[in-house]
């Protein structure tokens, strides 16, 4: 697959059409737009590609959760060492808060 890289954002899978869509989307902050407007299979991968960019812009761990949480199979064609990476480089307290409590028991 070729990179598609505008203005420093790589659009992966975006189709053209919506790049202007997903541009608005970082320039709001809003990371769930953001991945919104790919295929859920591809959101990790466009959370890796676009990791540094979503860090600066404060909303890494929010897109990282949604993309973990949102694929609708798995992961299994995902390298574990990319996946590790991902979450490493995470703000821990900022992917705890991205998330929902857990139940009271």
């Amino acid at each position: 697959m070729r990179a598609n890289i505008i203005d420093g954002v790589d659009f992966g899978t975006i189709p053209d059409v919506l790049h202007e869509l997903a541009k608005q989307a970082l320039r709001d902050r809003d990371a769930r737009r953001f991945l919104c407007l790919t295929d859920n299979m591809d959101g990790l991968g466009l959370v890796n590609r676009n990791s540094r960019l979503l860090l600066d812009l404060g909303i890494y761990e929010e897109a990282l959760l949604d993309a973990f949480i949102g694929c609708r199979l798995n992961y299994h064609q995902f390298p574990l060492s990319t996946m590790k990476f991902l979450f490493a480089i995470a703000n821990r307290d900022k992917l705890r808060a991205a998330g929902e409590a857990l139940p009271q028991t």
